[in-house]
């Protein structure tokens, strides 16, 4: 199965958090998920209420996708998954937006969705670097 099909056959939507391509995130209302690159390797991190963050796997950038993509429909119902949703492309709240750096509350096409994944990312970023760092120490050490 191709990158392509993969994104366009889940039923959520992957935000490309930093416009690089290197750092993409989904989530519902329970779990999220995301790919991160990282020295020419994907590694896939997903959390869920009331769960610690955990390390998906490493590697390919569509296995890792489909790895996040699994995690997401383990974790979530059919509600919270939906493309279709109209939350998807509402404008953020304004508790959303107290959560976000200035030049993100200027981005005029910011969605709730959007919103949503920048500022899970934000609240998890040391648990997601702390297991995408430890996932090859040997390659750090040197």
């Amino acid at each position: 199965m191709s990158e392509i099909d993969l994104l366009k056959r889940s039923s959520f939507v992957w935000e490309d958090l930093f416009g690089d391509d290197a750092a993409l995130m989904a989530s519902g209302f329970s779990a999220w998920s995301g790919v991160f690159f990282l020295e020419g390797r994907w590694h896939a991190v997903g959390g869920a209420r009331g769960q610690p963050t955990c390390l998906l796997g490493v590697g390919d950038r569509t296995v890792c996708l489909a790895q996040a993509d699994d995690w997401l429909n383990e974790h979530e119902s059919d509600e919270s998954a939906f493309k279709s949703k109209r939350w998807l492309t509402q404008t953020p709240t304004e508790k959303q937006l107290q959560y976000l750096s200035p030049a993100q509350r200027q981005d005029c096409g910011l969605t709730r969705y959007r919103a949503s994944a920048l500022i899970t990312f934000q609240f998890n970023r040391r648990d997601i670097r702390r297991l995408v760092m430890s996932a090859a120490p040997e390659r750090r050490a040197a």
